[in-house]
């Protein structure tokens, strides 16, 4: 009995220190959806609304186009990286930034893309499973399929934009399927943080009853 008792302690203690070395850090919804949100205001609207005075001195400008470009690009990779390192151990292969790497290569990233975003919401149950942590799990049918749809859609906005590049009336179906592609994308990034923030909130409360 004593020795099945310091077994049972000596893992949990052993439990309980590994679990201490994992950080899940607690995303920004309101801040991700707003400057997502605003890229695609500024892609899919801003074509609409050049003939306005005010706009055109704002899109029009070189500067601030390439600077909107380049907090999108920081905060595209801030997040993946956040959304990858909230499943992370040394149960993943990839490490967060080898993963955000990966996404934004020419040809790899397209073919990542599918382990990125299928690959999540497996992450995320098996992460739950493996800590026994009591945190809401993606439901597939309606939150987690989001996850399997955006790299289809994607695909198809890809063959779109192939087919505009010689038929001029693809233009439209692109555009289309584009923006259909990010509503998903936004939709996911708050999913996503949603996510990350439940099990932040779980691992605590693993923390402070262990």
């Amino acid at each position: 009995w004593l020795i099945h008792l310091n077994r049972k302690t000596v893992t949990r203690l052993l439990f309980t220190r590994h679990l201490s070395t994992l950080l899940v850090t607690r995303a920004n919804k309101g801040l991700f959806l707003a400057i997502f949100l605003s890229f695609f205001l500024f892609i899919f609207i801003s074509p609409f609304i050049e003939d306005l005075v005010i706009p055109n001195l704002f899109f029009k400008d070189l500067p601030a186009k390439l600077l909107i470009e380049i907090i999108y690009l920081i905060v595209f990779i801030h997040f993946h990286r956040r959304m990858w390192a909230a499943t992370y151990d040394e149960n993943v292969k990839a490490t967060p930034t080898v993963a955000v790497i990966l996404l934004l290569i020419p040809i790899i990233g397209f073919i990542w893309m599918f382990e990125f975003y299928f690959g999540y919401v497996k992450r995320y149950r098996d992460y739950i499973i493996r800590y026994g942590l009591e945190s809401e799990v993606l439901p597939l049918p309606l939150r987690g399929l989001m996850f399997y749809t955006l790299p289809i859609l994607i695909s198809i906005c890809c063959l779109f934009l192939m087919l505009s590049l010689s038929v001029p009336e693809m233009e439209w179906p692109f555009i289309l399927s584009g923006a259909i592609s990010y509503i998903v994308f936004l939709i996911i990034v708050w999913e996503t943080c949603d996510s990350v923030n439940s099990l932040a909130d779980a691992m605590e409360t693993s923390k402070d009853n262990a």
